[in-house]
This record gives structure tokens, sequence and C-alpha cells, in this order.
């Protein structure tokens, strides 16, 4: 049940930049904190510009289940589960104007914003993994509409009951905010930590 996760001091030095083409490394860590077969993995062919992404993979067709069987119910405990992929440590003592920047894109089997409750938050951590500070939160419903805007995480509406694969770059959208460093940033990593709704 416990474990020991044992990485370099830092594997990087200065800016990262990774599109995931060649795959990742052993030093990028996907954690799955419920053991319900729902993480992150490696897509061939899913990501921007028809490249390379890291894809969560927590759909199920549930739809051949009856309600007396435990995957009939898989979505309720998937709800407010933990998943999250973590960079390697880089040393950003000598590194000046520092970016967090990313793709991500998203769809919802719900019908409403008010039902969305997904929410993805980047964090950092300064001493390689054993604290983090949130840095930007992207989530949360939009309680003013009842229909599926685009001013919650959603980027690609409703999936209709199908499993999401981004088909267009149009679904993808670019997150970007500054990260201040210092002497003490000899290990920093970045983690992006997904908690899904029911939907």
């Amino acid at each position: 049940n416990n474990y020991v996760f044992v990485t370099t001091y830092a594997s990087e030095i200065g800016y990262l930049t990774e599109n995931f083409e060649k795959g990742y490394s052993w030093d990028w860590k996907v954690e799955d904190f419920n053991v319900n077969s729902s993480m992150f993995g490696l897509s061939n062919k899913n990501g921007k510009n028809n490249s390379k992404c890291l894809k969560l993979n927590n759909y199920r067709d549930v739809s051949k289940y009856q309600s007396y069987e435990s995957e009939y119910y898989y979505y309720d405990r998937l709800a407010g589960t933990k998943h999250a992929i973590i960079t390697p440590a880089i040393n950003l003592t000598t590194t000046k104007d520092v970016t967090i920047s990313f793709d991500y894109a998203f769809a919802t089997d719900a019908y409403y914003d008010t039902l969305i409750s997904d929410v993805l938050t980047v964090y950092t951590s300064r001493d390689c993994g054993e604290t983090w500070t949130p840095r930007k939160i992207i989530g949360g419903p939009n309680m003013q509409t009842n229909s599926i805007t685009m001013n919650t995480i959603v980027t690609a509406g409703n999936s209709s009951g199908a499993e999401f694969l981004p088909q267009s770059d149009n679904v993808w959208k670019n997150i970007s905010f500054p990260l201040t460093v210092g002497s003490l940033d000899t290990k920093t990593r970045i983690k992006f930590e997904f908690v899904p709704s029911k939907y």
C-alpha cells in the first residue's frame, strides 16, 4: 500500500518542454490514489496537432451492466477521486521569467454547468514533492446558466456518453501563468491534479 518513489535530485536544469512525442521518461510520475483503473497514460494520436499526449483513461461503457452490479456505479465511485501527473525535479535557480504553460482538452457528460464540479489544479513544490502549493485552479460550475458554456473547465462541450477523443485543435485550450522562482528552487516539481465529477 505504501511505497518510496526514488528519482534524481534535479533531472532538468532551467526550462523544461515536453510534448510526449517520445513517450514520457521514468522520472515523470503518474499518481492514482484510488486504484480504480483510471489513470493518466500515453495516447498516441489524440493530442494537439494529432500528436501524442497524456490522457486520463476514465471512460467506461456502463450501459451493459445492471443496477445490482458493481460496475454500474463506476462513475459514482469515480467522482471526487484524485489523478495526477508530476514533472521531474527542475533546478530553476539560474532561470528567469519562468512561465508554466500547457494545453488541455476536456468534454463533459453533464448537460448543465451546475452539474459540473470537475477541477484541474496545478501545484508546485520547492522540496521535490514533500509539500505542494496550489498555483492555478481550473474548473467549477458557472451557476448562471442552464446549458454547457466555456466558462467552466469544459473546452469541448458534451461528449454525449461516448469516450472523448479530441478530433480538432479547436477543443484544446492553452493556460499560461508566471511562476516566481528564487535561490531555493533547486528541485521544483509541477503537479497537474484532476478531480472528476460524476459526469
